[in-house]
């Protein structure tokens, strides 16, 4: 009989042993999951919306002389000087959706809608003037006549050169 008692007891404790170890577990599942639900993360979140992403690459002389694309056009308010595309850029952060990243002449074409974009828009949200100068364009080795006109490409080697 006391053989018994004791396996009793013994069961009785793995009982509240293993109902203790269930409800530590629920309770840092629960911990965790409204930790998941009401902490919001910290610093910019990418754009959801972002529905086209384009990356041509511009390099652009001036007489002769390189041109630095330089980083945070459509960024930076100094580089965005034409906001009439805005509706289509990523939001968090607020940017064009032709914009650079870096001083490599990467353009960025990241837009919450599936459209053309052209060289010029890219080039007007930049503040480039060309006005009065004679512009020469080629994409990937073929002359371009139109070069304000021309619909931008993923992967898209354009160069300009621009004299007075």
């Amino acid at each position: 009989m006391k053989e018994a008692a004791r396996r009793n007891r013994g069961k009785r404790r793995q009982v509240y042993v293993l109902a203790i170890v269930g409800v530590l577990l629920v309770s840092v599942a629960a911990g965790v999951a409204s930790t998941l639900l009401y902490v919001k993360p910290s610093g910019p979140q990418p754009s959801a919306s972002i529905v086209m992403r384009i990356y041509p690459h511009l390099t652009v002389k001036e007489g002769g002389r390189n041109v630095v694309v330089p980083a945070g056009i459509g960024v930076n308010p100094d580089l965005w000087k034409d906001h009439s595309l805005d509706a289509y850029g990523p939001t968090n952060p607020p940017m064009a959706p032709l914009h650079t990243n870096a001083a490599d002449g990467t353009i960025y074409v990241e837009s919450t809608v599936a459209r053309d974009y052209t060289l010029g828009q890219f080039l007007d949200i930049w503040g480039f003037d060309t006005a009065g100068k004679t512009v020469k364009m080629v994409a990937d080795g073929q002359p371009v006549d139109d070069y304000r006109n021309h619909v931008l490409r993923d992967g898209e080697e354009i160069d300009l050169d621009i004299s007075p």
